[in-house]
């Protein structure tokens, strides 16, 4: 199975979900640095423009999966799909890596842009929370993708797929709290 053709499939079916999600994540950083360029403070994203991405990347992650999978599940797709010889497993797992990858750039992309105009305007030193807070988001969306791209694998409802694969991502961060894990709050957590 060649890879390139397979790669450039996905992210042509997948062309205008990342466009429409990077436009709603980039939206309110880009809104806010012009709103600091005007003033005449500099081009900068300032941390609170941060708080959209925040919140909307898990879920912008999860309708990328339920998209990426979506379009396959078009009959007449799944009669050609029917009569290739290509290799269910290895197709899935490649489509669902272009995905994730996608989704992985999408997501960083505001943190990166506040990340670069505060370190050029030289405003003050990033803390290392917001590293720690880059990481923790990332590995929620990341979960998030993951676990709506195999709901909407098993359950082929995009829509259902979605609320499905939100609803377990919630509760697998919950769990941690519910089970007696005696998980406890560190000193520096407290104060993040």
């Amino acid at each position: 199975m060649k890879l390139a053709p397979i790669i450039h499939q996905q992210i042509v079916q997948l062309r205008w979900q990342p466009l429409a999600c990077l436009g709603l994540m980039m939206a309110l950083p880009l809104e806010d640095a012009i709103a600091n360029l005007w003033q005449g403070n500099g081009f900068y994203a300032g941390s609170v423009s941060l708080a959209v991405p925040l919140v909307a990347s898990p879920l912008l992650a999860a309708l990328l999966a339920c998209a990426n999978v979506q379009a396959d599940f078009d009959e007449r797709r799944f009669i050609f799909w029917r009569s290739k010889p290509a290799g269910i497993k290895s197709f899935m797992l490649l489509k669902y890596f272009t995905g994730l990858l996608l989704a992985a750039v999408i997501i960083a992309l505001p943190f990166l842009l506040a990340f670069v105009t505060r370190n050029r305007v030289k405003l003050d030193e990033v803390q290392p929370e917001f590293f720690a807070a880059v990481i923790a988001l990332q590995s929620i969306s990341l979960l998030t993708y993951s676990v709506s791209f195999l709901c909407n694998v098993l359950i082929r409802k995009t829509a259902r797929a979605w609320l499905v694969g939100m609803a377990l991502t919630g509760f697998m961060m919950i769990i941690p709290f519910i089970l007696p894990l005696n998980l406890t709050q560190t000193d520096r957590l407290k104060d993040f």
